[in-house]
């Protein structure tokens, strides 16, 4: 499997071995190479894969060998796990990476460019069935990256950028509330990643995402009385601080991704 977090590390490698076993199945004709996933129930599900190596593609920018084994193995197995798989646009962001050394790529530019394959991924996988699992998975997956901020970062991105392709309001609500429930607000990515997620729900959910961050910050972001006769405190001043920090960071995100033509009518609510 490729979930347990102790694998992390060890994706792209097992990335090039299932490529190197997987071209020589499909040169030889050999029937295996097709897996059909309805009756292999020991396998992780195409969106876990996918969702996984996605999120993992993100360190590529410092380390494109691991990228080049990810995406190699994803233009080969993509469309097992999906029939609509973009395979061109993985061609493409393959060459990128081949194309490239460590002092090349910088880590804005390369995470804005797997928000641009992603999106093409979600334009061909198409429905909103398909796009609220992958979703769901990338939120079930955020426990994976524990410490691991930069990863965290895209894993918020991509989940917000799903959410605008969904309609199903109490599903956004609990995605932002759980992208804004694992933030570590003490670090730099993750809270520009948990702001950028909801800036990218804006654009098409304006109400939503700021209904959660006034929710936020009306009754997260406080101290709140614990203990004996209530007095020690669920936070520290510091850690208000912080949360408060985020809040404000994802109001800015989300005024520059909501409707120029709705924002001034929220604003003066």
């Amino acid at each position: 499997s490729l979930e347990p977090t102790e694998f992390t590390n060890a994706v792209p490698i097992v990335c090039k071995v299932l490529h190197t076993l997987g071209m020589r199945k499909k040169e030889q004709h050999d029937p295996d190479f097709h897996i059909d996933f309805a009756n292999e129930v020991n396998l992780p599900r195409p969106p876990s894969i996918l969702a996984r190596l996605l999120v993992l593609l993100e360190p590529a920018w410092e380390r494109p060998r691991a990228g080049v084994f990810i995406l190699e193995c994803l233009e080969l197995l993509g469309p097992i796990l999906h029939p609509s798989f973009p395979v061109e646009q993985t061609t493409l962001l393959l060459g990128l990476l081949k194309e490239s050394n460590e002092s090349d790529l910088s880590q804005y530019v390369w995470e804005d460019t797997l928000i641009e394959f992603f999106s093409k991924l979600l334009d061909t996988i198409g429905g909103e069935t398909a796009v609220g699992e992958l979703a769901s998975t990338l939120t079930k997956h955020i426990s994976l990256y524990t410490n691991m901020p930069a990863l965290r970062r895209i894993t918020y991105k991509y989940i917000g950028f799903s959410l605008q392709r969904l309609r199903t309001k109490e599903f956004i609500r609990q995605s932002l509330n759980a992208i804004f429930g694992a933030t570590n607000h003490t670090n730099d990515l993750e809270r520009q990643g948990c702001a950028q997620a909801f800036g990218f729900t804006a654009c098409e959910h304006l109400d939503i995402a700021i209904e959660k961050l006034q929710h936020a910050l009306r009754e997260e972001a406080i101290r709140r009385a614990t203990g004996f006769m209530g007095l020690i405190k669920d936070k520290t001043e510091a850690d208000v601080d912080n949360m408060r920090g985020t809040i404000v960071l994802a109001f800015g995100y989300t005024a520059a991704g909501a409707s120029q033509i709705l924002l001034p009518s929220r604003v003066e609510q």
